[in-house]
């Protein structure tokens, strides 16, 4: 849908005549003072400001979508520093097999993998739910 704004002017200022009127209903209505030709204007406005408001939200996702596709996808610093804070929580720095601890990575590699083939040897080695191995 393309809008011209110089004849129906801008989404924003729409929006906010529109709930000024829509306060100003409202406070009547608060102090019980409506007309019932103002009841039904009341309604109107509130479906106006929805229909305004969901329209002014597609303007901003519309531009902001074509923003993305013109600049392509660029990695912000905040994603990358969420990036490096995970891989920090995750890496393992030392490591503690039997009371000896390990710093270096490649022992620490060779620790795992023994512990991974030891796992597979032991006897009663679940395979499901009902399937032990001897």
């Amino acid at each position: 849908m393309v809008r011209n704004k110089n004849k129906v002017g801008s989404l924003e200022g729409n929006l906010r005549v529109t709930l000024n009127k829509l306060a100003l209903l409202e406070e009547k209505d608060a102090k019980g003072w409506l007309l019932d030709n103002e009841i039904v204007h009341l309604e109107i406005l509130a479906r106006r400001a929805g229909a305004l408001t969901k329209q002014l939200q597609l303007k901003w996702w519309s531009k902001a979508r074509v923003r993305w596709i013109e600049e392509g996808e660029k990695n912000s610093k905040f994603f990358h520093n969420l990036v490096k804070v995970k891989r920090r929580r995750s890496k393992i720095e030392i490591l503690e097999v039997e009371g000896t601890t390990f710093t270096d990575c490649n022992d620490m590699v060779e620790q795992f993998a023994r512990w991974y083939e030891n796992l597979w040897r032991s006897p009663n080695v679940c395979l499901g739910t009902n399937d032990v191995v001897d």
